[in-house]
């Protein structure tokens, strides 16, 4: 047996007892099991499985050490494979990735049907240097259906049946422009709960608390008609089953 002349070196094992020699005595021999296979160390010779003394290095990085507590310059292994030897004079383990042995794992790819990992991938999802994750906002806009559309001159009177399709959606959106050029466009967003079919509810848009009069308004009836103030010059009116921020 090669006498190894520094206190730590990597041995190959080749399925039968070996003696590691050291230049000088050390109390303390760790050894960390590089191979897949386990390892039996002991500072006696003759090593057997169960036997008084002798340990067993878990394979896949596991560690083990003989504490004995005086100097030697030699212990022995049994098995195969790579492992590193350190003689020591210290009983803190020297290995960075020391572990507890132990069989493999890897973690499997999330699925709907399996729980695993998942990587963010820096746009959508982010992860910050505590490992905190956010999600970012796609920027899309909200799906919106044109439900309505009229213009009038101010004389005219106007009662539109759309036939009701406003109630399937969850929220409306209504525009309207009128012919008082001191007033501006209105635009009026509101959930369809905000009214009851077969109950009559008037949205203002323009009101005069000295007139105590709407100027600018769109009523919806309750035989299902919608009908538009004087003043209103034109309407408009979406229907969306979105959450969203912007038309």
């Amino acid at each position: 047996m090669e006498i190894l002349k520094t206190n730590t070196q990597t041995v190959t094992l080749d399925g039968s007892e070996q003696e590691v020699r050291f230049n000088r005595n050390y109390p303390y021999f760790w050894v960390q099991n590089q191979g897949d296979s386990d390892v039996l160390i002991s500072i006696n010779s003759g090593i057997a499985e169960g036997k008084d003394g002798v340990m067993t290095i878990l394979g896949g990085g596991g560690t083990g050490c003989t504490m004995h507590g005086y100097d030697l310059d030699r212990f022995y292994l049994l098995g195969s494979g790579k492992v590193q030897v350190v003689g020591t004079y210290s009983a803190h383990c020297p290995f960075k990735a020391a572990q507890g042995g132990g069989d493999k794992y890897t973690l499997p790819v999330a699925t709907t049907d399996i729980l695993g990992g998942v990587k963010v991938d820096g746009t959508t999802i982010t992860a910050n240097a505590d490992g905190v994750i956010s999600a970012v906002a796609s920027g899309g806009s909200p799906k919106i259906t044109k439900l309505l559309s009229i213009t009038k001159t101010q004389t005219e009177s106007i009662a539109y049946t759309p036939n009701s399709p406003y109630t399937n959606y969850k929220y409306l959106i209504i525009k309207i422009d009128n012919n008082n050029k001191n007033t501006t466009t209105g635009m009026m967003i509101f959930e369809r709960t905000a009214f009851t079919v077969g109950q009559s509810k008037t949205f203002p848009f323009v009101y005069d608390e000295t007139a105590k009069q709407c100027y600018y308004y769109i009523t919806f009836l309750a035989n299902g008609n919608i009908t538009i103030g004087a003043n209103v010059t034109s309407c408009t009116i979406w229907g969306s089953n979105d959450i969203f921020t912007e038309i």
